[in-house]
């Protein structure tokens, strides 16, 4: 018969291996991406399905802060963000956090990274299949968003870690509401995005802000993109601490 001592440290070993696999299945570790280029795929850290702070407190302590500081933004964080505005949240029908007209998902998020932990600087868009960014370009972008809006307010994009541009693809929804219900709900449905995030962000301890005045030529050629047009534009990070007067 085998030593009990023996079968014991056998036992361990099993289980530890199995508690490996399992782990890997739900955790997926975050490595230092140090240089992306364009067309390049990004996994992000799986969201989390549960925190500290209430839906109710979120919402009841939620402002628009315009001061925003350049301090580092974690890639936690950023998943985080991404998945509450446009993240699968049911597998077999791929339904998203927002709600859609008709399941048409009109709505595309670049993501403008100027300071996130593990990420390099660069222009992305956000892919809700698969939970993961596509790179659109490898440098510092922000400087060219901010060309959209006035000169005295650069500062609010260029010293930003992140900065999210929703925008549309109109026809996905007025392909089948037509041009007159289509638009709307299209708006709506960023609308709703937004809040998403604003309260997502107010949860993390983060501070955003819902822009609208910009000129949407710059914002459509800082983002690159294709048949979508600029809805908002929203800086993300964390407060800035103003001097005490």
């Amino acid at each position: 018969m085998w030593n009990s001592k023996f079968v014991a440290v056998a036992i361990f070993l099993v289980l530890a291996l199995c508690y490996s696999g399992t782990r890997a299945e739900t955790d997926q570790p975050v490595a230092t991406i140090s240089a992306v280029s364009a067309g390049d795929s990004i996994s992000l850290p799986l969201p989390k399905l549960s925190g500290t702070v209430s839906v109710e407190q979120a919402i009841a302590e939620r402002r628009s802060v315009r001061e925003i500081s350049d301090a580092v933004l974690s890639l936690e964080n950023l998943s985080q963000l991404l998945w509450s505005g446009q993240g699968i949240t049911e597998k077999k029908e791929k339904l998203r956090a927002t709600p859609s007209a008709g399941c048409k998902y009109p709505l595309e998020i670049y993501v403008f990274v100027g300071n996130v932990e593990k990420l390099p600087k660069g222009l992305y868009r956000y892919i809700p299949n698969g939970h993961k960014l596509g790179t659109i370009a490898n440098y510092d972008k922000r400087q060219a968003l901010a060309r959209s809006i006035p000169p005295n307010q650069i500062e609010r994009i260029t010293e930003s870690p992140v900065i999210l541009v929703i925008g549309a693809e109109f026809e996905r929804t007025q392909g089948k509401y037509g041009n007159q219900r289509g638009p709307r709900y299209v708006y709506v449905e960023a609308g709703a995005c937004a809040e998403n995030i604003a309260l997502q962000a107010q949860a993390l301890h983060l501070s955003t802000f819902l822009w609208g005045a910009f000129d949407d030529n710059f914002v459509f050629k800082a983002c690159q993109m294709g048949s979508e047009q600029p809805i908002l534009i929203m800086p993300i990070g964390y407060k800035q601490k103003l001097p005490k007067e």
